[in-house]
């Protein structure tokens, strides 16, 4: 019986639960083609993906295309006849590419499709105060993120997860889902299915910096929510002044919601309870676990107070 070839396209540390899954599961794993290594950081130190790393680690054949499009690796791609792709954050692959294998090429997307296509779907599902997310598996098409969905799982939202946490999860439950759809698919047994459209369909774009600014005019659980959201990368970014002292603040844990009965003004309230710095605006209160001032050392809010708010009453957020 033939063992279907697949190679594997995938960049981030998300991407590396699924491909572990599909070696455990003994697949037939032709190879992983992944970014190539760039200068990063302070240091500009070169830096090696994610995928790259484990995918080193598990002795498998890397390829590091500098251009999709180049001749020479769309050669490689046909000389490895791959029966199925499948590709698991990483960019848009050009046509000449996923339409290459028999068996087709599937996306994983970290959400319930046709909401939240886009670079940052677990973001915008907890800045928007979705209650559920999941993933989908649907075979790529030349529209990002619009291709008939194969299998779709559903996972619900916890009050206190943030991007992190919820993005754990998801790669987590990312190994089933994929191992499930490569199943169906070499078996024949899945039926795809068109993607629903509306003008209601909520977007997930990419985040920059200008976008992690927090508006304290917003209610106390829209503002725990976009905390949430951009924790704790890249981190929600505000201005305090204390005694005439501006900083720069990035705020990279919130938690313990509560609503409150007292409706406060926008004045944006700061006490220590229990060892813990509570946030209070608009009816609600959390408490900030962790933050730093931009380009110093992450602190706990415990800290930031004693360090800046003791004794000291005289503070606004801008």
């Amino acid at each position: 019986m033939k063992k279907e070839k697949i190679l594997f396209f995938g960049t981030s540390k998300f991407a590396t639960a699924a491909l572990s899954e599909i070696i455990e599961k003994k697949y037939n794993l032709i190879g992983v083609v992944t970014t190539p290594d760039r200068p990063a950081g302070r240091g500009l130190k070169i830096k090696e993906s994610e995928v790259k790393i484990f995918a080193k680690k598990c002795n498998l054949k890397i390829y590091q295309p500098e251009n999709l499009d180049d001749d020479n690796f769309l050669s490689q791609i046909k000389e490895l006849k791959p029966d199925l792709i499948i590709v698991i954050a990483f960019k848009k692959l050009p046509k000449s590419i996923w339409e290459t294998p028999q068996h087709g090429t599937f996306n994983l997307h970290a959400s319930i499709l046709p909401n939240y296509r886009g670079a940052a779907p677990i973001n915008w599902a907890i800045i928007n105060g979705e209650k559920e997310t999941g993933l989908s598996t649907f075979f790529i098409t030349e529209n990002i993120d619009y291709g008939d969905i194969l299998f779709q799982e559903k996972m619900t939202i916890d009050i206190n997860d943030n991007f992190k946490s919820l993005h754990d999860k998801l790669m987590d439950q990312s190994k089933n889902i994929t191992i499930k759809t490569i199943k169906a698919i070499l078996n024949k047994k899945v039926t795809p299915k068109k993607q629903g459209e509306s003008n209601k369909i909520k977007k997930a774009p990419k985040i920059f910096k200008k976008d992690t600014i927090i508006d304290w005019k917003k209610e106390s659980h829209e503002i725990y929510n976009f905390i949430r959201g951009m924790s704790p990368y890249p981190g929600a970014r505000t201005k305090i002044t204390i005694n005439k002292n501006n900083y720069d603040l990035i705020i990279t844990e919130v938690s313990d919601y509560k609503k409150l009965d007292k409706t406060y003004n926008n004045r944006i309230n700061l006490e220590l309870r229990n060892k813990k710095l509570i946030i209070k605006n608009k009816g609600g209160s959390f408490s900030i676990n962790k933050l730093k001032i931009s380009g110093k050392k992450e602190m706990s809010g415990l800290e930031f107070n004693n360090g800046f708010l003791k004794n000291i009453e005289n503070y606004y957020f801008i």
